[in-house]
């Protein structure tokens, strides 16, 4: 687990918070002995998700993006359209 909190800090600059949360998630629920691979993929992939929705769209909390920008765009569209479903105006 030391191992995987130091990698996670290592990959959070390159990969930004979805994809380094991802990781993570992955990694610790199959070390905590999630073996199912539907129930580990959807647990890792909505996390970092709802996460980042609850921070940067309702407390306006920034989170790291990556450094790559299509993966970078990628997220703030699922972002954008997540707000566009949840937030009413």
């Amino acid at each position: 687990m030391s191992v995987l909190v130091v990698v996670y800090s290592l990959l959070l600059p390159f990969f930004g918070y979805g994809v380094a949360t991802l990781l993570a998630i992955a990694a610790t629920a199959y070390f905590l002995g999630m073996r199912s691979w539907f129930s580990l993929l959807a647990f890792s992939v909505t996390t970092p998700v709802v996460t980042r929705f609850i921070f940067e769209r309702l407390l306006a909390i920034s989170l790291p993006l990556s450094r790559y920008e299509p993966l970078a765009e990628l997220e703030q569209q699922l972002m954008g359209f997540l707000a566009g479903i949840f937030i009413w105006r």
